[in-house]
């Protein structure tokens, strides 16, 4: 499925949201959570983990957020929709303005979210990594 997760510029603590790495740590508790949650067993027994391309992207003066592709073994959008706002809100910088759509474009919107168009957007390596390879 095709997502863009808006973060908070606060954390629900009220740490300030400055950097990338912030931003990578959040999206690895998120992707753990919603792993958890899609998976159930095969998770807690194998580490069976979902297929996901996450991309930061920050425009000048706007917030940080993520575009990313994420796996849906399950092919059930609305469940999906679902567990990934409920997975995001718990997180401590994810926002609920959220954007959650089946991709009939799958290399469109790979294309779309690798334009890495400003030197703050940035492929977030350590959680595609981290979600391929376990």
């Amino acid at each position: 499925v095709a997502v863009t997760l808006t973060m908070r510029q606060r954390s629900k603590f009220g740490e300030r949201l400055t950097e990338s790495d912030q931003c990578s740590r959040n999206f690895r508790y998120f992707i753990n959570r919603l792993c958890r949650k899609v998976n159930g067993r095969r998770y807690k027994r194998n580490g069976e983990r979902l297929q996901v391309i996450p991309v930061i992207e920050k425009k000048h003066g706007s917030r940080f957020h993520y575009h990313a592709i994420i796996e849906d073994p399950r092919n059930d959008l609305d469940k999906m929709r679902s567990d990934i706002v409920d997975c995001w809100t718990k997180t401590d910088f994810g926002n609920r303005q959220t954007y959650v759509e089946k991709t009939t474009n799958q290399i469109g919107w790979i294309s779309y979210i690798l334009k890495l168009e400003n030197k703050d957007d940035e492929l977030d390596i350590l959680n595609l990594n981290y979600s391929i390879a376990g």
